[in-house]
């Protein structure tokens, strides 16, 4: 099929792969006295990046009674580590369960010579008690958060 003999057979038996069309435009570039030149893409970087991305988070919550006639009463933030299971004690009402929600988040960051990033993410206020007639809250979190791109 090479050798420089370009036909209608050969353009009829033609395959679009990369080699077989590459073979046909040298072929027809040396009949008419030109040269070729291959140009292929270069493969940049990794498609496999790890980076370790360490961050700061500052949360709060308020709080309004909207069930007591009082306008104070205590609650206590209780830390758990237990999955969506999250409860806020109340000296009056026992425990409030806190309903796990998901909500929307925005930000944006800059990423330094493909190895050191700095991102700000803001999520947006969520009532984390989703019960009829218990408190209502907003609970916002402004993350800072720093990335070193190891590989």
């Amino acid at each position: 099929m090479s050798g420089g003999n370009i036909g209608i057979d050969r353009i009829d038996k033609l395959t679009y792969e990369q080699k077989s069309l590459v073979r046909l435009f040298t072929d027809y570039n040396k009949l008419n006295g030109k040269g070729s030149k291959l140009y292929t893409p270069k493969k940049e970087g990794k498609n496999f990046h790890l980076s370790i991305r360490p961050g700061l988070q500052h949360s709060s919550i308020s709080i309004t009674n909207t069930f007591i006639s009082s306008n104070f009463f205590d609650l206590y933030w209780e830390e758990q580590t237990t999955l969506s299971k999250s409860e806020v004690k109340t000296p009056n009402l026992g425990r409030l369960p806190l309903a796990s929600s998901t909500t929307l988040a925005f930000g944006g960051g800059y990423c330094f010579a493909n190895k050191v990033s700095i991102e700000i993410r803001q999520r947006l206020n969520k009532n984390v008690f989703q019960l009829v007639g218990k408190p209502e809250s907003d609970y916002t979190a402004l993350s800072l958060i720093f990335g070193y791109t190891i590989l």
